[in-house]
């Protein structure tokens, strides 16, 4: 797959901008994590309230997602598509896909859910942008996005041998 950047008279020429992952790349998530006698456990299986069988936050010292080292993952995602995009040109599916959530009335309207969807989503896209880097990336600059699709997998044969 090549990446193209345009200079001042719109004459293409390689970017140096690699894509973050390629159709076929497996890649491992990351998650909040501690060990156990009997190997990792992951925040996600804790309750906060003490039942039989489970984990309890008390009972943890927990490590933050980034420092999960690979071989205590437990879910795996084949990418399946990679592109750019306008930031600005993300549709009802791509917001839902991004995690917004809707009331099931929304969906009735579904200019209305568009508009919602889209209005929570810049919310929490320009949350993440740092206030002196707006004009660069924030929803109305309407920056180029890498956009990657993926699908979830099996662990992959010799996984971290």
């Amino acid at each position: 797959m090549g990446v193209y950047d345009y200079d001042e008279n719109e004459k293409q020429f390689d970017s140096p901008q690699a894509p973050p992952a390629q159709v076929g790349d497996i890649l491992w998530v990351r998650e909040t994590w501690s060990e156990w006698t009997d190997g990792y456990v992951y925040k996600a299986w804790t309750s906060p309230y003490p039942q039989p069988g489970r984990y309890t936050d008390k009972m943890m010292k927990w490590h933050p997602s980034i420092h999960m080292p690979k071989e205590a993952a437990r879910i795996f995602l084949r990418v399946t598509d990679v592109r750019v995009e306008r930031l600005k040109d993300m549709t009802l599916d791509d917001f839902l896909a991004e995690g917004v959530i809707l009331r099931p009335e929304a969906f009735n309207d579904p200019e209305n859910a568009y508009m919602q969807s889209k209005k929570l989503f810049i919310h929490i896209w320009d949350s993440t942008i740092k206030k002196e880097q707006y004009d660069l990336f924030g929803w109305d600059a309407n920056p180029w996005v890498w956009v990657i699709a993926f699908e979830r997998c099996e662990q992959p044969e010799g996984w971290c041998v």
